[in-house]
């Protein structure tokens, strides 16, 4: 079960004023247009706006965080963000570029998310730990992908592809609660 909400205004002209007056993408490869990080920076406002938590400023972001977009419960979470023109399917993969997930040595969850361009929607699709992340879900540079029924997409990086029954369902109202109890086993 996803977490579904309507994105305002307010959060996409906030995130936008940021991403197109901020240098960013730090990474040696995987960095993205400026939309692509308009995306990530939206769904860290979002997150913060439904949380409750104060929003981020354009001072938080330009520089490499090493894979810590917040820490929540004194977990180091990534929110990893996918743009697209339809909602996220249960047969969809969320991606994660293995550059990332290899170099940010700090993170400790990632939590997935894609964004409905043309509904202006963001789904939380849920959590996992960073070492949950199998390697049997790694297909390299240049691996041929299915996107049902439209040509294949050729990756121009290599990505780790999780499928939502792998994740951790997403509540807000209970996610610092779950990430207070990460190493006591209860997740």
């Amino acid at each position: 079960m996803t977490y579904k909400i309507s994105i305002t205004d307010d959060q996409k002209n906030y995130a936008w004023d940021i991403a197109k007056n901020t240098v960013m993408g730090m990474r040696k490869h995987a960095n993205g247009t400026k939309e692509n990080r308009y995306g990530g920076v939206l769904g860290e406002i979002i997150l913060c706006d439904i949380l409750g938590i104060e929003r981020k400023k354009r001072e938080d972001f330009g520089t490499y965080d090493n894979g810590i977009d917040f820490v929540i419960g004194g977990k180091n979470i990534d929110l990893k963000v996918q743009m697209m023109k339809v909602d996220f399917q249960k047969y969809y993969s969320n991606n994660l570029f293995a550059c990332q997930h290899e170099s940010s040595t700090e993170t400790e969850v990632y939590l997935f998310a894609v964004i409905n361009t043309q509904e202006s929607t963001i789904q939380f699709n849920g959590w996992i730990r960073k070492n949950g992340i199998k390697q049997e879900w790694f297909y390299p540079e240049g691996a041929s992908r299915p996107r049902g029924k439209s040509d294949p997409l050729i990756l121009r990086a290599g990505v780790y592809e999780v499928m939502n029954r792998y994740l951790q369902e997403f509540n807000p109202h209970t996610f610092t609660t779950e990430m207070l109890m990460f190493d006591t086993g209860g997740f």
